[in-house]
């Protein structure tokens, strides 16, 4: 980059990141009269799963103002890493006590309670983009038309994901053994091996594997079907949680079942695919990603990079991503 160039990106980022922390998210999203001081909750265990895969205290992801013009992934402190203030300090140790202080059992309050925290952090990520876009439209008044464009888009977001975080805290209010965990089906894969990755995901995939819409991201008339993506490794294997509320699980099924008949290596190109396509909430060792080509790297970080301004093709399922994150993350 020419300097003039550099400067001007820095001075953005600087401006940007001063006015995401003025429109940071700090309340609880499942709100009663027991709600204490807000603390900052991990979407990913921090000291089970961010610990065991950094290297000195440090994982890689993208940072989004920084990987733009770096072309790379950047290191990101554990404390950190994943961290929003979505809930009190009550809630967040009550509501996730089965996955904090449990070892994964393929149990279906575990699955339930996973992609509750990848809802509960996407929601409070479009309600600070959305937050952030309503302040640029008053400090920016020649950009309006434009960013008034994006601030009807994001509304939109935050309103579709507070419907699914209203069904997952509906359940939550009621007494333990009257929750009804099926609200969520989860399909489990699992690989022999510890991969250093670790996810917490909610998104949209916009066609099947024939490349027919399953949601219809212009019509905002209609409810969209998120799915949710949990990975992490635990004992000498890494667990893939692909989720879907049970009343999507008809648009997903033909998804789900040909993704059960994959190989190994076939489940690998996939996850990794659908990673680089939709994930920004996802960690790997630093160490691993560092012993990668920096062709390789920059082919991977400029496919995601790609993804956030321009539309998925039709068959976008079918791709591969530059790099096998799995391969590259086994331990």
């Amino acid at each position: 980059l020419d300097m003039d160039k550099k400067e001007r990106m820095i001075k953005f980022s600087r401006f940007y990141s001063e006015l995401h922390r003025e429109c940071k998210f700090k309340g609880c999203v499942f709100p009663d009269i027991s709600c204490t001081r807000i603390s900052q909750a991990h979407s990913i265990q921090r000291n089970k799963i961010l610990n065991h895969i950094a290297t000195n205290g440090y994982v890689r992801s993208f940072d989004i103002l920084k990987t733009l013009y770096t072309g790379d992934l950047e290191d990101i402190g554990i404390k950190k890493a994943s961290s929003f203030f979505g809930f009190c300090n009550y809630h967040d140790t009550i509501l996730f006590s089965e996955i904090e202080n449990e070892d994964y059992k393929e149990k279906k309050e575990q699955n339930f309670l996973h992609a509750y925290r990848a809802c509960a952090r996407e929601f409070t990520a479009k309600w600070e983009a959305t937050s952030v876009l309503q302040k640029l439209m008053t400090t920016s008044p020649q950009y309006f038309h434009a960013l008034s464009i994006m601030y009807t888009g994001s509304i939109d977001g935050v309103r579709d994901m507070k419907k699914q975080l209203d069904n997952f805290n509906s359940e939550l209010r009621k007494p333990y053994d009257n929750r009804n965990f099926d609200l969520i089906i989860t399909k489990i894969h699992k690989l022999p091996y510890e991969a250093f990755i670790a996810v917490n995901s909610i998104f949209n995939i916009i066609y099947n594997f024939e490349g027919n819409i399953i949601n219809d991201l212009s019509d905002t008339s209609k409810d969209v079907a998120p799915v949710f993506l949990n990975i992490f490794p635990q004992s000498g294997e890494t667990f893939i949680l692909l989720s879907c509320c049970s009343n999507d699980f008809t648009k997903y099924k033909t998804i789900f079942s040909r993704i059960n008949r994959f190989t190994q290596k076939e489940i690998e190109d996939f996850f990794s695919n659908l990673i680089v396509t939709h994930c920004e909430n996802f960690f790997i060792s630093p160490e691993k990603w560092k012993r990668q080509p920096k062709g390789k790297r920059r082919e991977f970080v400029s496919m995601f990079t790609e993804t956030m301004f321009h539309r998925n093709d039709p068959k976008y399922l079918l791709n591969n991503s530059p790099i096998d994150l799995f391969d590259i993350c086994k331990n």
